[in-house]
């Protein structure tokens, strides 16, 4: 990736995550429901209301994919990851406009990760 696109995708998560914790503070999240979703709780030992303080500390670093077009529900979706209970954990989620108007978070998936993510903006140790 060129440096000027590095820089701009960086710019870019680094809005989506402001406006992703702006809503958050505004109105709670939805989750998309699947099993796959429930079961991402249990094995993270988080509760609907801890994982909403977990996800507003999501950061550049923990940026994996995206923006990524949404052939399902329009729109498009960002991947982020991040470890708990010494587990990856995939999070796939969007913004979404309600037909009222309003905006709000959609996550789409919080589950175990099923393949290693990459993390190109994760400083290594």
């Amino acid at each position: 990736m060129a440096e000027d696109d590095e820089e701009k995708l960086k710019r870019r998560i680094i809005k989506f995550l402001k406006e992703l914790k702006t809503l958050l503070y505004d109105q709670p999240f939805i989750l998309k429901p699947r099993d796959k979703n429930d079961q991402g709780f249990i094995d993270s030992g988080l509760t609907s209301k801890t994982f909403f303080y977990e996800i507003t500390f999501l950061a550049l670093s923990d940026y994996t994919q995206g923006p990524t077009p949404d052939e399902t529900y329009g729109g498009e979706y960002w991947i982020f990851g991040k470890r708990y209970l010494q587990k990856e954990f995939y999070i796939k989620l969007k913004i979404v406009e309600y037909s009222s108007g309003r905006r709000g978070v959609l996550l789409l998936s919080f589950h175990r990760a099923e393949w290693p993510l990459d993390y190109p903006f994760k400083k290594s140790k």
